[in-house]
């Protein structure tokens, strides 16, 4: 869809409706200037034809020099009489000093513009009115309805406090630089490298910069949302952090990366993170390394000697935001001075700084060593871990709960995260308090604004090692709870209650496995939560996971059986006897997609081709015609596997 825009002021201001003209055309392609000059020549200065054009326009640009005509005047009217944004750059202290001269217009018109004109930006120069322009075209759109609710919920807006903090205290590492120049010609781009280096960092700062100088209308941060909803997003940077997720068996997008990296071509910026071991193991690399070779270039990997010599600036910003913001007081901002020659010896990754002086240099003037929290911030997980665990012995049992919630639940809008949160207190018979308090009281760790999620994944990962380890009667006691919230109608919270079911199993498996078979046959969706959960239960219990199986494929539901096969063909060689008997079983069901997954799973699970080739020969001898296909193919595919 075009959006048009109309250029407002006197003719004699050529030079600046030019730069107007060039800011809105460099945008993206979509965006169209309206100006008179550009117009048939019997248009001009035709009252009907402007208001016409206005009315039909998505903003005005209205530029003002030292005289305000008649038509101008009439131009600025008519775009507040159809509620249309005008954006007004003045030349010169005019407007600041009201010495306007009308042209043409009466002195009540005149006190009528100084009331109505609102807020505006003076031009200083071409950059920088240009710049004006693209944000203020930006920032409109970012509140409209163009994104679906659930969308819109993914928006970083320039208030955002954590993309605030980014561009305070943001150094630019070694390889900045090639990460702006990829983003800005390819629109795509991968950042990776080890846990803490400041990937996340550079991906908003990226961002930000994406918005202001590349035409970028606003930013998506992206958790888990179908990679279908953002087909029809435009122009816009859309973050994927920790888009493989945080361990190898996640996956998370990597099935998906084609899809993902198609979405530049609707002129967005797509930024991916991920840490480096995570790209570099197998099931990753399995789905992604097809594509390693044409994106390799796309590429950036951030490496600790990337802030060589920078990292006594990287402290100073962070004492001074802190210190601004009032989160660290003048005794801890000069103790952080005073030692910062042994600071950044010890700490060589901008978010240990950023946790030690948050937190770490409350600590030392509370009287804890020096030295000990100071290694302490070099290991940011048990250093969170320790901070959850203290919740109990300050007996904060609110914000214990709330953290406690948020660590098996990240990432979703307060709506749903609150009916998640009054289930599972309910349920430890906990009263549930406000989130606003709640989240300012964990501000060092949980995000301030949008979706209830943790500032970093290390955070998170913190808190869920303290739950395992201390708080395993807590997870045992919420099962209740994920049984109804499995029922969700919001897929993701079913597929957060998944997850915690497969930890669960470790400490209740009897109890756990019997939920997880009645769930299974409740709809499509829980029979595919189910089985997310019985697959990370299998790791340690493979036989009881199994044995659920065996029980599944009886029960004679084709689509539970369908997602038996799946499931089935991820396991491997884990119990392989075990695994091929169930698969003999389900290769004779009386149904053809059953069948022909039972096929497709043998193709891709990690056995010898020698063990699967049996099962797949029967197949191929299927009566229907389409399992016979799929059958003699992969036994093709398989054979040749073998010679090479």
């Amino acid at each position: 869809m075009e959006i048009k825009v109309f250029v407002s002021s006197r003719l004699n201001l050529a030079e600046e409706r030019k730069w107007a003209k060039e800011a809105i055309e460099g945008m993206v392609s979509n965006f169209k200037p309206i100006l008179f000059e550009d117009e048939p020549a019997d248009s001009k200065h035709i009252k009907k034809w402007w208001r016409e054009k206005i009315k039909d326009s998505k903003f005005l640009i209205l530029i003002i020099g030292k005289e305000l005509s008649a038509a101008v005047f009439d131009e600025f009217k008519t775009a507040k009489d159809c509620a249309l944004k005008p954006f007004v750059f003045p030349k010169g202290k005019y407007l600041d000093n009201k010495e306007l001269k009308g042209i043409s217009i009466s002195e009540k018109d005149l006190v009528w513009f100084y009331k109505n004109v609102g807020k505006y930006k003076e031009i200083e120069n071409e950059k920088q009115f240009k710049k004006e322009i693209k944000n203020a075209i930006s920032q409109k759109l970012e509140v409209s309805d163009e994104l679906s609710k659930d969308l819109r919920g993914c928006v970083i807006k320039d208030d955002d406090p954590e993309l605030m903090r980014i561009k305070e205290v943001y150094v630019k590492p070694k390889m900045y630089g090639d990460a702006e120049e990829i983003l800005e010609k390819k629109r795509f781009l991968i950042i990776t490298g080890p846990a803490n280096v400041g990937k996340t960092s550079m991906a908003y700062y990226l961002s930000s910069k994406a918005k202001e100088d590349f035409g970028a209308l606003r930013i998506l941060k992206i958790e888990r949302e179908r990679i279908s909803e953002l087909k029809e997003i435009e122009k816009s940077v859309i973050l994927f952090d920790d888009v493989f997720g945080k361990a190898a068996a996640e996956k998370r997008y990597a099935d998906e990366f084609e899809d993902i990296e198609k979405l530049k071509d609707n002129n967005n910026f797509v930024i991916l993170t991920t840490r480096k071991n995570i790209l570099d193991e197998p099931e990753v690399m399995h789905t992604f390394g097809v594509y390693y070779d044409d994106i390799r270039d796309n590429i950036v990997e951030i490496v600790p000697d990337d802030y060589s010599g920078k990292l006594e600036e990287i402290l100073k910003k962070h004492l001074d935001c802190y210190l601004h913001a009032g989160k660290v007081t003048i005794e801890e901002y000069e103790l952080g001075i005073k030692n910062k020659d042994g600071i950044i010896e010890k700490l060589k990754f901008p978010h240990n700084i950023d946790l030690f002086v948050k937190e770490g240099l409350q600590k030392i003037i509370e009287g804890k060593d020096f030295d000990e929290v100071l290694e302490n911030a070099r290991y940011i997980k048990r250093w969170v871990k320790g901070w959850f665990l203290s919740l109990d012995k300050s007996f904060d049992i609110h914000t214990k709960y709330f953290v406690f919630t948020a660590a098996l639940f990240p990432g979703f809008d307060e709506e749903t995260f609150e009916r998640i949160y009054l289930g599972i207190a309910n349920t430890l018979q906990k009263e549930p308090k406000d989130l606003d308090s709640l989240r300012k009281k964990t501000s060092s760790y949980i995000l301030q604004s949008g979706k209830i999620d943790f500032q970093h994944t290390d955070y998170q990962e913190g808190v869920l090692e303290g739950i395992k380890e201390e708080h395993k009667t807590d997870l045992v006691k919420i099962i209740p709870a994920l049984k109804e919230l499995a029922k969700d109608r919001n897929l993701y919270v079913r597929l957060s209650v998944a997850e915690s079911f497969g930890e669960i199993g470790r400490y209740k498996l009897d109890e756990v496995l019997a939920i997880l078979k009645e769930l299974a046959k409740y709809d499509n969706t829980a029979t595919i939560c189910s089985m997310i959960s019985l697959e990370k239960i299998a790791k340690y219990e493979p036989d009881e996971v199994l044995s659920v199986f065996e029980d599944l494929v009886k029960d004679g539901d084709f689509w539970v059986q369908e997602q038996v096969v799946k499931s089935l063909g991820r396991f491997g060689r884990v119990k392989q006897d075990k695994v091929l008997a169930i698969f003999k079983v389900l290769a004779n069901v009386d149904n053809w997609e059953v069948r022909a997954n039972v096929a497709i799973s043998l193709g891709k699970i990690d056995m010898k081709p020698d063990d699967v080739l049996p099962i797949l020969e029967e197949l191929a001898k299927d009566e229907d015609s389409r399992v016979r296909g799929i059958a003699k193919l992969i036994i093709k595919s398989l054979k040749q596997k073998s010679k090479s």
